[in-house]
């Protein structure tokens, strides 16, 4: 069996959805800008530490699941989330992100 692999298919693709974030002491809601299988990256207000940890829940996709994961920089009003995730999640989000980006308009990604 062979399988084909292009680069055609972008990492990280821009993905607008609600997402809940929690940290231990709060629970926000926050829209995502953009997603890929090592991490997310989040709009809005409140405020984040880098190598803070955090729970994340994607909303428009009816996720029943929780992903963790680590900020790995916050800058104004947008944070970039490192996801810590098993080799069977990531393989999972990597198929998800795939499929993401073959249901996109071409407009939007280019």
């Amino acid at each position: 069996m062979a399988y084909v692999v292009s680069d055609l298919i972008p990492t990280r693709i821009p993905y607008q959805t609600e997402c809940l974030v929690e940290d231990g002491a709060r629970r926000v809601s926050l829209q995502t800008a953009d997603i890929c299988t090592a991490g997310i990256l989040l709009e809005g207000q409140p405020s984040f530490e880098k190598a803070q940890d955090m729970r994340l829940r994607l909303l428009g996709e009816d996720a029943a699941c929780w992903l963790e994961g680590r900020v790995a920089y916050a800058h104004a009003s947008t944070v970039g989330v490192d996801l810590k995730l098993m080799p069977e999640e990531q393989s999972l989000l990597g198929s998800i992100i795939t499929l993401l980006f073959f249901n996109k308009p071409l407009d939007i990604i280019i």
